[in-house]
């Protein structure tokens, strides 16, 4: 369902213009796919953070976004001769944000494994809000997009099925005040 969110968001877009009936259903799909797809990014994460799957993952997605930023910048300047574009391992490539982003969400984890889920989403939180005071143009490795979204990411790795049907089920039979 979110991919499907992610497609009719992304047709939409250019029909805005000529159709502003569709703006308010660009802005619903596009206030929650990518903090969904950022939880179950973070979700996912889980199973294989460290070890030799965990580096096996990391050098995966390097390796994606070395290949995808490396096509797309030869593309732009060979085939489709875009102009005034910064070409640069350093700033990804659109969509691309999401693969630098992934890669230093996992390192953020493993650097505070040690800390409780509870320390980890309040560092997420703060650093989130912290980026937006910051004077960047937030292209770096995408670090404005990396640490707004880190809480999702936080709150994925430790999502429980458990817990979470646990808390409504008590919450639905507890008596009402």
């Amino acid at each position: 369902m979110l991919i499907v969110t992610v497609f009719v968001g992304n047709a939409i877009e250019p029909l805005i213009g000529s159709m502003s009936s569709l703006y308010s259903l660009y802005m619903w799909i596009f206030s929650f796919h990518m903090p969904l797809f950022v939880l179950v990014t973070g979700y996912f994460a889980n199973k294989h953070l460290t070890g030799t799957q965990g580096r096996r993952i990391l050098m995966q997605i390097g390796l994606q976004y070395i290949i995808f930023q490396s096509l797309y910048s030869v593309l732009d300047a060979t085939i489709y001769q875009v102009q005034g574009i910064h070409h640069s391992f350093f700033a990804p490539y659109l969509l691309l944000w999401f693969l630098a982003s992934h890669a230093f969400w996992r390192l953020l984890i493993i650097g505070m494994r040690k800390w409780t889920p509870t320390a980890q989403f309040i560092f997420a939180v703060a650093s989130g809000i912290a980026v937006g005071y910051l004077q960047l143009d937030g292209v770096w490795f995408s670090i404005s997009r990396t640490f707004v979204y880190l809480p999702f990411f936080v709150l994925g790795y430790h999502f429980s099925f458990q817990s979470f049907f646990r808390f409504f089920k008590n919450g639905l039979n507890s008596p009402l005040p």
